[in-house]
C-alpha cells in the first residue's frame, strides 16, 4: 500500500507530467477549420486581443507575461497570416493598437466552439467523481495554482 509520501510524489510527477504535455500542445498546430491553422499560442494571442479592444503590443505582453520583443514576434506572425491587423494610435506614431481582421474574428469564433466541445467532454468525465473527490481535487489544483503564482513572483 502507498504512503502518504508516495502519494505526494505521485501528484507532483503528475503535474510536472501535465505541464511538459501543454508545453508540448502550444506548439502543435491544430487545424480549428478548413482555413484556420493555428498553434493553440497563436489562438491565445488572437483570444487576448479580442478580448482586450484596442490593446498595444507591450499590454499584450504583459497578459500573456511574455517581452514585448516576444509578443511582437507573434504580431508579426499574425499580422503576416493576415488575423491581427496592427493601426497606428493617433496620438503617437511609434505605438500600434491591435485589432482583428475578418480572418481573425471567424478564428476568434472557431476557438471558442474548440474549447466548448473540449471543456464540456473533460466536464463529462469528471460527472464521475463524487462531490468530495472534486473537493479534494480543486483544493490540490489551487495549491499548485498559488505555488506557480509565488515562483512567477520570485522570478
Amino acid at each position: 500500500m502507498e504512503n502518504k509520501k508516495d502519494k505526494i510524489e505521485e501528484v507532483y510527477s503528475l503535474m510536472r507530467s501535465i505541464f511538459c504535455l501543454r508545453s508540448q500542445l502550444e506548439e502543435k498546430p491544430i487545424r480549428f477549420s478548413e482555413d484556420v491553422v493555428l498553434t493553440p499560442r497563436e489562438m491565445h494571442t488572437i483570444a487576448g486581443i479580442d478580448d482586450h479592444e484596442n490593446i498595444n503590443i507591450k499590454e499584450i505582453g504583459d497578459y500573456f507575461g511574455v517581452s514585448k520583443s516576444a509578443a511582437s514576434q507573434m504580431i508579426t506572425k499574425l499580422t503576416r497570416k493576415g488575423f491581427v491587423r496592427k493601426v497606428t494610435h493617433p496620438g503617437d506614431n511609434r505605438e500600434y493598437r491591435l485589432t482583428l481582421t475578418e480572418s481573425g474574428k471567424k478564428a476568434y469564433d472557431v476557438h471558442r466552439e474548440f474549447h466548448a466541445v473540449h471543456a464540456a467532454a473533460m466536464k463529462k468525465e469528471l460527472t464521475g467523481f463524487t462531490e468530495d473527490e472534486i473537493t479534494a481535487a480543486a483544493k490540490v489544483l489551487k495549491v499548485i495554482e498559488n505555488t506557480i503564482r509565488k515562483r512567477l513572483a520570485e522570478l
